[in-house]
């Protein structure tokens, strides 16, 4: 549960407007589906959260990259004075 929802939500709230809805929603189904898949794929190798986690915020971060809004209200968001 909480790989769907830690990234996006942190980045809603630390950084409004940065994340679009396309983006937030792929980032959840991609921790998700990591979480659920990642005891199949590497049995024994602990709590899949971190997997999880990873795969969310490797999605967020490469949306915001993306997406030439997002880059210039991160530059502005960074140098508020």
């Amino acid at each position: 549960r909480g790989t769907g929802i830690f990234a996006p939500l942190t980045m809603a709230v630390l950084c409004p407007g940065l994340v679009t809805q396309r983006t937030a929603i792929c980032s959840m189904l991609a921790g998700i589906g990591a979480a659920l898949t990642w005891p199949l794929i590497f049995p024994g190798y602990g709590n899949p959260l971190l997997p999880g986690l990873g795969f969310s915020l490797i999605i967020i971060f490469s949306g915001m990259l993306l997406t030439r809004t997002s880059i210039l209200g991160l530059i502005e968001t960074i140098h508020k004075p």
